[in-house]
């Protein structure tokens, strides 16, 4: 996983802050009507209007998958997913913010509706048998992060902070602060391990292996791929004469841009050269 930014001039306008606004207001009025009936406060239906996302999310994750960093297009078309599952959070349903897209392998076979937190709990909003219109329409505005609002964005990132959310999200936290990778040669693998200078990294492998199966073993075999091919372009520049070591610095340096697979990956180990292995 490396480090996402929402590209905020980007989005649909199917997305802009008044239409999510207004997406939200319909979901809370249908939770108000169903409270007055005698149900629960919560909507009947939550319908795909999230799929005019997808393209623009491609884009902003250079089309991979926003949690194990592979190119999925040539063989799928990718999930808009919702990081706070919008079976509970059904408030984050429609907003821009809580979407990412992803490979169908770690959205539909892990993460499905799962989600791990240690922190304090985001709540629903407080919805009761008199809450109005008009207070509805107030609460939306709140809750919906205003992408030309600064005081709206940081209201929101700060209470995923408070949350404290053991599985990553990249648009949110910086993933290559706190996960480390290993590679064993014996089984031609590269895994996800904790990061040492984090007391917290440790919960959040374990979270992210289970939640997204970052750590699945085609995950490891091709990521050791991706290193084989790293370390031999690096002996390949060492061993060229200094008027040509530019062209493999360049081919060097493309492993670890953001369109790259496994560009979190081939960062650790360009930061920790010692770690590498030799074949």
């Amino acid at each position: 996983m490396i480090k996402l930014k929402s590209d905020y001039d980007g989005i649909p306008i199917e997305f802009s802050y008044q239409a999510q606004v207004d997406n939200l207001n319909e979901l809370m009025v249908e939770a108000r009507d169903n409270l007055q009936a005698g149900g629960k406060a919560i909507p009947d239906k939550i319908t795909s209007k999230w799929r005019p996302a997808k393209e623009q999310l491609i884009v902003e994750t250079n089309q991979k998958c926003a949690y194990c960093e592979s190119k999925f297009l040539t063989v799928g078309f990718g999930d808009v997913e919702h990081y706070r599952p919008k079976s509970i959070y059904w408030w984050l349903a429609y907003v821009y913010l809580n979407y990412l897209v992803s490979c169908s392998i770690c959205n539909q076979k892990y993460k499905r509706d799962k989600f791990e937190f240690v922190g304090d709990e985001q709540t629903a909003p407080e919805i009761l048998d008199g809450t109005s219109n008009a207070d509805i329409k107030e609460m939306a505005k709140k809750i919906v992060p205003d992408p030309n609002n600064d005081i709206s964005l940081k209201k929101y990132h700060e209470l995923h902070k408070k949350e404290k959310p053991l599985i990553l999200n990249p648009y949110l936290d910086d993933p290559e602060k706190l996960i480390s990778w290993q590679a064993i040669p014996d089984l031609q693998e590269v895994i996800l391990v904790p990061n040492a200078d984090n007391a917290e990294s440790e919960a959040i492998v374990d979270a992210c292996d289970d939640i997204y199966g970052l750590n699945r073993k085609p995950l490891k075999k091709a990521r050791y791929q991706i290193l084989i091919n790293y370390v031999a372009f690096r002996e390949g520049r060492d061993a060229m004469p200094a008027s040509r070591k530019p062209s493999w610095d360049a081919l060097i340096k493309s492993m670890s841009k953001d369109d790259a697979e496994y560009a979190a990956m081939i960062r650790y180990f360009e930061s920790n050269p010692a770690e590498l292995p030799h074949f």
